[in-house]
C-alpha cells in the first residue's frame, strides 16, 4: 500500500482470498489435508491484506476526529457477515451429511467409513465455490470503482518513512504495545471459543447434531453484533477512552 494504494491492497486481499478458497475444491476431491492447510494459509494472508488496507482507508475517508467511529461502524458489518456465514455453513455444509455418533462410526467397515468421511469433506466444495464467485465479483466491482484521492496515496515524496522506521517508531509508544497485546489476547480468545463451540455442544449435550449446534454459534454471533453496534453508538456519544474501560467487565463476568 505504501508503494501503490489502498485500492491495490484491497483488491490483492480479495483475490488472495478467492484463490485460497478455490483450493478447497481439489483438496476435498483428493482428500489432501496439506492442500487444505495451504488454502487456509492463503485465505488468512488475503484477509490480513484486506483488513490492513480497508481499516486505515476507512479512517482517512473523513475528518480525523471521526476515524474511530467510522472504523467501528465498518467492523459492525463484519460481525453481521459472521452471522450470515454461520447460517450459510449450517444450511449448506452441516445439514447435508447426516451426523453419525462415534459408536456408529466404530461399527462401520473401512470402506464405509472412508466413504462417509469423503462425503463430509466434499460438502465444503459448493459453499466455497459460491464464496469464490462472490469475492471475485466484489473485487472486480472495486477495480471498476474510482476511489477518492487521498494524501496517503501520494507516493511522490521521496522522504516517506520505510516500514522498519515506522515500526521502530511505533514500538517506542507504550500504548501501542499494550494495544497489540490486547488485540492478540482478544483474537486468540475469540477464535478459541468459536472454533470449539459446536464440538463442545455435541460432546456435552446428548443427541446434539452439528446442524443444531450451529444455532448456539449463531446466537453468540448475534450477541457479538449487538455488542459491536452498541459500542459504535456509545463512542458516538462519549469519548472512546471513557467507553473502553468498562467493556472488559462483561466477558470477564462470563469467564
Amino acid at each position: 500500500m505504501k508503494k501503490l494504494s489502498y485500492k491495490a491492497g484491497i483488491i490483492t486481499g480479495l483475490f488472495l482470498y478467492a484463490f485460497g478458497a478455490a483450493l478447497f475444491w481439489p483438496a476435498a476431491e483428493i482428500m489432501n489435508y496439506t492442500l487444505f492447510l495451504i488454502g487456509l494459509f492463503i485465505i488468512a494472508a488475503g484477509l490480513g491484506c484486506l483488513e490492513t488496507a480497508a481499516n486505515p482507508f476507512v479512517t482517512v475517508l473523513g475528518p480525523e476526529s471521526g476515524g474511530h467511529f467510522r472504523l467501528n461502524l465498518a467492523q459492525t458489518f463484519n460481525s453481521f457477515g459472521a452471522i450470515i456465514a454461520v447460517v450459510f455453513g449450517q444450511s449448506l455444509i452441516l445439514s447435508n451429511v447426516p451426523h453419525q455418533s462415534q459408536e456408529v462410526l466404530d461399527k462401520m467397515a473401512p470402506d464405509q467409513l472412508s466413504a462417509y468421511k469423503h462425503s463430509l469433506v466434499l460438502s465444503v466444495q459448493t459453499p466455497y465455490m459460491i464464496i469464490v464467485a462472490i469475492v471475485v465479483v466484489v473485487a472486480l466491482l472495486i477495480m471498476l470503482t474510482k476511489f477518492p484521492a487521498l494524501q496517503s496515496d501520494d507516493h511522490s515524496d521521496a522522504k516517506q518513512s520505510t516500514f522498519l522506521s515506522s515500526l521502530s517508531r511505533l514500538i517506542r509508544i507504550r500504548h501501542w504495545r499494550w494495544a497489540v497485546l490486547a488485540q492478540f489476547c482478544y483474537v486468540g480468545a475469540q477464535t478459541a471459543c468459536w472454533s470449539y463451540l459446536i464440538r463442545y455442544a455435541i460432546e456435552e449435550i446428548p443427541g446434539m447434531t452439528p446442524g443444531f449446534a450451529a444455532n448456539y454459534l449463531t446466537g453468540t454471533m448475534v450477541c457479538f453484533f449487538i455488542g459491536r453496534f452498541t459500542g459504535t453508538w456509545l463512542i458516538s456519544r462519549f469519548a472512546p477512552h471513557k467507553v473502553l474501560p468498562p467493556t472488559p467487565c462483561s466477558p470477564c463476568s462470563c469467564a
